[in-house]
């Protein structure tokens, strides 16, 4: 090892401090009987000023890479999320799942990105191979029901597609009412399906509306109805279910389209809970907006609740830390207990305390741009369904 230059001489404190730049391609040196390598630092260094770069330069491959290494990651949803958020100061749009144009990973699409088929929730890549042999080009939506009978896609992840807007472009149609259909479609027998066809165009495609009728209506060639009352009332039974989810579903649309969305793909790309409840409270904030503002200054804010933790603090006085989540940020809402505590109040309005998975309207006032001491708290009554064993 050879010193070529001292840099500086300075005392500090009682102790000297010698600062040497070093000729050396292990970037070593020599200090106090010690010899210490920084060569780590500077790799750390350089990666973080390249990655920045490429950032700035090629923001779509960056992002595509991005969102493509997120499998990796301990929760890879949550991480998808992130780089979603951050995509629009870019003037990026992270595309929807679609089944013409999906493949198996993110990919660049003009000037956006889209989301692959594989990363829709309950996706595997069985079902993927499936996928690509399932048509729908120019078919009707009981031909895209047999087409994927006849690729092997089983009900849950054609429903899947459906209600992640995956199919939008083949249907366009309510996605709860197409799931719904498409279930009660698996309960047909394969004649009853075949009846179904020839009479599509007849009764609109309505599956609901043409099996009614080929029950009360129409007739088969012998002067018979096509399903008998006895089979329409096995059909009821099976298809009750499915019908009570539709029902409960579609009271909301675009609720639960938002629902859907977030929990198949981790954000939804249709809405979000500020512009879905603005209609209902006009003086709703977002969440975003209480970085810039000053404290005390009061927000009335909604979003799901992704962290809820009860502790006491030093002083033995209750407290619930929540971390609430929006489109556009995420920020720690502090519930008290005691004087001036609004804690109880809480529980007595809702019940029990917030928990994570809530979608929650929280009014308080701003102690700084992450923190919001809470006055009011408002656990919002939704119930969307996914599956049968949600049904109470």
């Amino acid at each position: 090892m050879q010193v070529t230059r001292v840099k500086s001489f300075k005392k500090i404190g009682i102790r000297s401090t010698l600062d040497f730049e070093v000729k050396s391609k292990y970037h070593n040196f020599y200090a106090d009987g010690l010899v210490t390598s920084n060569s780590h630092a500077i790799s750390y260094g350089y990666v973080t000023a390249y990655t920045a770069w490429l950032k700035c330069k090629y923001p779509l491959q960056f992002f595509t890479a991005a969102l493509n290494n997120a499998e990796n990651e301990a929760e890879p949803v949550a991480e998808i999320k992130a780089i979603q958020g951050e995509l629009m100061y870019f003037g990026i749009k992270l595309l929807p799942p679609s089944l013409r144009k999906s493949g198996k990973k993110f990919a660049i699409e003009g000037t956006d990105i889209r989301f692959p088929l594989s990363n829709i929730k309950g996706i595997s890549d069985k079902a993927l191979s499936h996928l690509e042999s399932f048509r729908t080009e120019n078919a009707n939506k009981f031909e895209m029901f047999m087409s994927a009978k006849a690729s092997g896609v089983p009900i849950n992840i054609l429903s899947s597609l459906i209600l992640v807007g995956a199919m939008d472009e083949v249907i366009s149609s309510s996605r709860t009412k197409l799931v719904m259909e498409a279930c009660l479609w698996g309960k047909l027998t394969d004649k009853e399906k075949k009846e179904a066809l020839n009479l599509g165009s007849k009764y609109n495609y309505d599956l609901i509306s043409l099996v009614r009728a080929m029950n009360e209506v129409e007739k088969d060639i012998k002067g018979k109805s096509i399903i008998k009352d006895s089979r329409i009332a096995t059909i009821r039974k099976h298809f009750a279910p499915y019908n009570e989810i539709y029902k409960k579903n579609s009271k909301n649309e675009s609720l639960s389209t938002f629902f859907f969305e977030k929990t198949l793909l981790g954000y939804s790309y249709t809405t979000n809970l500020y512009e879905l409840y603005k209609t209902k409270c006009s003086d709703l904030n977002k969440i975003g907006e209480i970085k810039g503002a000053l404290n005390d200054e009061y927000f009335k804010i909604i979003g799901e609740v992704t962290e809820a933790k009860e502790a006491t603090s030093k002083k033995g006085s209750k407290y619930v830390s929540i971390m609430l989540s929006g489109h556009d940020g995420v920020v720690k809402c502090m519930l008290f207990d005691g004087k001036g505590g609004k804690l109880n109040e809480c529980v007595e309005l809702n019940g029990r305390l917030p928990k994570e998975g809530d979608i929650t309207i929280i009014r308080g006032r701003r102690k700084d741009e992450d923190t919001i001491f809470a006055d009011n708290v408002s656990i919002q009554d939704i119930e969307v369904l996914l599956r049968i064993s949600q049904l109470k």
